[in-house]
């Protein structure tokens, strides 16, 4: 064999090693890519239902303490507060239906539980329905939270 085909052969085995480990390379990032970007929308969406559950709590918070302490009546201040808490429940009814697309089955479910509960409850009275919605958003709320480190990368 002469040197020249030589030299070919190692230029040609040089640059399909080159070629091979490129690959390697970009298909290892575009992966890692694909994870960290799917990690950070469960993040997002598990963040985004958090913030309107938070709201929704802090909302259903001020409206029992007011009716246990008798506090009177402010009309300004209740429209307030239902406008806070109709925002806050379209603001989960929004961000709940990506959720439970992205995050796991498990979360979707007690996502599309407290759904369930606050749209099909029956109540006898105004306080009633409070002291409900707030038991099923905080259980619902402190159950995410507890979990949100599963869903970790």
């Amino acid at each position: 064999m002469d040197i020249q085909l030589q030299e070919l052969i190692k230029l040609g085995l040089q640059f399909a090693g080159a070629l091979a480990i490129a690959r390697l390379t970009v298909t290892w990032a575009l992966s890692r890519f694909k994870t960290e970007k799917a990690w950070e929308r469960k993040i997002a969406s598990m963040a985004e239902v958090l913030s309107a559950l938070r709201e929704m709590v802090r909302v259903l918070s001020i409206q029992e303490d007011r009716h246990l302490r008798h506090a009177e009546d402010n009309e300004e201040y209740e429209n307030k507060l239902r406008e806070r808490w109709q925002a806050a429940k379209l603001k989960f009814e929004a961000v709940s239906a990506v959720a439970i697309l992205i995050l796991p089955q498990e979360a979707a479910d007690r996502i599309q539980h407290l759904e369930d509960k606050l749209a099909n409850a029956k109540h006898e009275s105004w306080f009633d329905e409070i002291q409900h919605d707030y038991a099923a958003v905080a259980e619902c709320m402190t159950w995410l939270i507890d979990h949100a480190k599963d869903y970790r990368s």
